[in-house]
């Protein structure tokens, strides 16, 4: 297999998009974020990607030059629009005689996994993942400014956060990611000569402008996002220079509020249809993860700037930051912590859901999981045998590992002896399930081996369907079955 072109230690400056290039400005609104963001499962699926020899040997590892892989790690990621990428901001600090120290960019190609929808893990047939799954592109930034942080895509824009500590300075660079193997770089960064960018969030608003925030954990300086308004409607004018500040000690002065607006390493925007404005915050509770570990977390924010923004000449003014709701995040093995590498994608049907990788490589290896949203019991019907999923549980009541199974890829399973479900195998360990099978569909799944025995059969309503517990006498099925597959 081809490699990509080693470029790890070499920043250079990308061609800036012309007039006549094309990419998309928005992503999709959702319908109702709350209801959206409390559908995201918690468990995530087990995803793993191969580094194509494009990271040299100890960079971006647990151990460099004897320091735990401190100022080396991947630090944001995030779901492209198109195709089945995602990228990878990352930060090393380290320098030696071969390589120096540069912030990265590290474009990632699923070439197993479906241009849309959930993607599900590409480990459960095999302990490495297929060679197709794997870095096509890396980007130098900057070797100033180190440190890669928390990313975020609106459209086909990519904004990147880069900084460094001594002194304080950052700049914020955008990339356009239409063709993710050949990005764009546009000019007009947004430069902060004396403040730090860990983390930042773009969106476009209803009346075409851009809305960049950048959040600041700076040791010397209060915790904050400053909030930038675009200079006009065309993103290559770029950003208007003063931005305006929120400081996270507001939250605590709000009456109910929680007073934690936490070190985020990753923020993102989420628009509601009708208008309204969200910000997911994505972090570890632990300011020394994943050394000394700690829980990870996405907190839900309303954002109300009240009629500025929405004028056609547009103003901007502080807002009013309203925390929603907080939902914690399950993790095992070493894939993926949420002061790592994490982001918010939003599908084109409006769902939701999050990315999140582990602070380092392993084995030449990338690490990350996919927690997805999963349809409730209201959900409409389903007509594709591609829009399918069938989700096992190792216990009752959905609890437990869990086997996904997406549309048909990786539905044929002879011996469920031989898969990986999150590191382990799953033969004999189906307790309770949930599915949504369009009408002229089954999944079966069988007692022995090689689809033989007695069987249980999921009947495609094309609705949401459930089975709490397979040890009720009607099923008699719990813990049993060690192959399934699709029977129309």
């Amino acid at each position: 297999m081809p490699r990509p072109k080693y470029t790890s230690y070499q920043p250079k400056v990308f061609p800036a998009p012309s007039a006549n290039d094309r990419f998309a400005t928005r992503n999709p609104t959702v319908a109702n974020v709350l209801r959206e963001y409390r559908k995201i499962g918690t468990e995530g699926d087990y995803l793993r990607a191969h580094d194509s020899d494009e990271i040299p040997e100890m960079r971006y590892t647990a151990h460099v030059d004897n320091s735990l892989g401190l100022g080396n790690h991947f630090q944001g990621m995030q779901r492209l629009r198109k195709g089945s990428y995602v990228v990878v901001s990352g930060g090393d600090q380290h320098s030696n005689a071969k390589h120096k120290r540069a912030s990265h960019l590290f474009v990632i190609k699923l070439g197993s996994r479906a241009s849309r929808g959930p993607w599900g893990s590409n480990l459960v047939k095999r302990q490495v993942p297929p060679t197709s799954d794997r870095i096509v592109k890396t980007i130098g930034i900057d070797r100033q400014l180190w440190h890669a942080g928390g990313i975020s895509v609106c459209g086909d824009i990519l904004a990147v956060p880069v900084e460094s500590s001594s002194p304080e300075r950052s700049r914020i660079v955008f990339y356009n990611m239409n063709n993710p193997e050949k990005p764009q770089q546009f000019t007009h960064p947004v430069k902060r000569p004396n403040a730090k960018a860990g983390a930042v969030a773009l969106t476009r608003l209803p009346n075409d402008y851009y809305l960049l925030a950048v959040w600041s954990d700076s040791d010397t300086k209060p915790r904050r996002l400053d909030f930038y308004l675009s200079q006009s409607t065309r993103f290559r004018d770029g950003f208007a220079p003063g931005p305006v500040t929120w400081y996270a000690r507001d939250v605590a002065a709000a009456s109910g509020q929680d007073p934690n607006f936490s070190n985020f390493q990753t923020v993102n925007f989420v628009n509601q249809t009708d208008g309204r404005m969200f910000l997911v915050g994505l972090h570890n509770t632990s300011d020394q993860a994943p050394t000394v570990p700690g829980r990870d977390y996405a907190d839900l924010y309303s954002l109300s700037f009240g009629s500025s923004l929405s004028r056609a000449t547009p103003g901007l003014g502080v807002p009013t930051i309203t925390k929603i709701d907080k939902r914690q995040f399950f993790c095992n093995d070493q894939q993926s912590n949420m002061d790592a590498a994490a982001g918010v994608y939003i599908d084109p049907a409006g769902s939701m859901h999050v990315y999140a990788a582990w602070h380092w490589r392993s084995d030449n290896i990338l690490r990350f999981n996919e927690y997805r949203s999963v349809p409730d019991n209201n959900a409409a019907a389903i007509t594709s045998v591609s829009d399918a999923w069938v989700d096992m549980f190792e216990h009752d009541r959905f609890a437990g590992r869990r086997l996904s199974i997406i549309g048909k890829r990786d539905s044929r399973i002879p011996h469920f002896g031989r898969i990986s479900v999150q590191g382990s195998a799953f033969e004999n360990k189906v307790s309770s399930v949930r599915f949504q099978i369009p009408v002229g569909y089954d999944y079966v799944l069988y007692e022995d081996r090689n689809f033989q025995g007695d069987a249980l059969v999921l009947h495609g309503t094309g609705y949401v369907e459930e089975i709490p517990s397979l040890k009720r006498p009607e099923y008699g099925f719990a813990d049993k079955a060690s192959s399934a597959r699709y029977e129309p």
